[in-house]
């Protein structure tokens, strides 16, 4: 989602679980982003005074201090921005036509036929980063243990081995949550020795959206040059992985579902 710190700049910053107060905790466990307020200009008031507000706190508690304070207006900005995401990613993709009445698993758009093989799947719980608060300049942090457990049991020990392939999906999966969250572009994972089978789309401009939404998954490169045409088009969030355990560790180090898998099933002819 980027090497650490070189590209996301003063972009970095601390973040906040905005997807807990949305309470869609089920797609998004845990995880979501709290920019600092310079991203957002005059947009976030700074109060005048450093001393803290002299509130009182019915449990006990300190007062709140200005920066607490300028940090929530911070919080409530960026919560508002995320919620129109949300609910524009969540969408049901919809095509102009279907090649098979009432089936909405195939989709038709400009003389091409897409089906969707797999639904989205929601990550079982354990899988995703256990911090409530999420510092990009922090970098991924310690692989969860059921992401390592999941590795073990389903990779195979070939070259590089397992505990390499778990680290090198979750950091990957992490850096994609950070650039989609900071709108900075990303650098995929190091390649490794073994065939792609499967690509992760997180973000893409170039997509369209008649066909499928971000963030989605397909299995051969062909499909998805076919659905983003420039795959170097800055950008682009995607990310390849030689087994769909890679993607499900991932989508744990980005906070997402498992997304939804598309195929290409032809050219309608005339």
């Amino acid at each position: 989602m980027v090497p650490c710190g070189s590209l996301l700049g003063s972009a970095a910053g601390v973040v906040l679980c905005w997807t807990s107060c949305l309470g869609v905790v089920g797609s998004f466990p845990g995880c979501g982003c709290h920019l600092p307020s310079s991203l957002f200009g005059a947009a976030a008031p700074t109060p005048t005074s450093s001393s803290p507000i002299g509130l009182p706190c019915m449990s006990g508690q300190p007062p709140i201090s200005s920066t607490e304070v300028r940090d929530l207006i911070s919080a409530l900005t960026r919560l508002s921005l995320a919620l129109e995401t949300y609910n524009s990613v969540r969408q049901t993709p919809q095509g102009s036509t279907t090649s098979s009445p009432g089936d909405p698993r195939v989709v038709t758009e400009g003389g091409e036929t897409w089906s969707l093989v797999e639904e989205s799947e929601k990550l079982p719980r354990g899988y995703t980063d256990p911090r409530i608060y999420r510092i990009v300049d922090d970098g991924p942090g310690p692989t969860p243990p059921a992401l390592i457990s999941l590795g073990r049991n389903r990779l195979t020990g070939v070259d590089p081995g397992f505990e390499t392939r778990v680290r090198r999906a979750y950091v990957a999966g992490f850096w994609a949550w950070a650039a989609n969250s900071t709108n900075t572009e990303y650098e995929p994972a190091a390649p490794i020795p073994l065939q792609d089978t499967r690509y992760v789309v997180l973000r893409s401009w170039t997509l369209d959206p008649r066909i499928v939404r971000a963030p989605f998954q397909v299995e051969r490169k062909s499909d998805l040059k076919a659905l983003l045409g420039d795959l170097s088009a800055p950008g682009a969030i995607i990310q390849g992985f030689a087994s769909l355990t890679e993607v499900q560790i991932f989508c744990g180090g980005a906070c997402i579902e498992i997304p939804a898998l598309y195929q290409w099933r032809g050219r309608k002819t005339a």
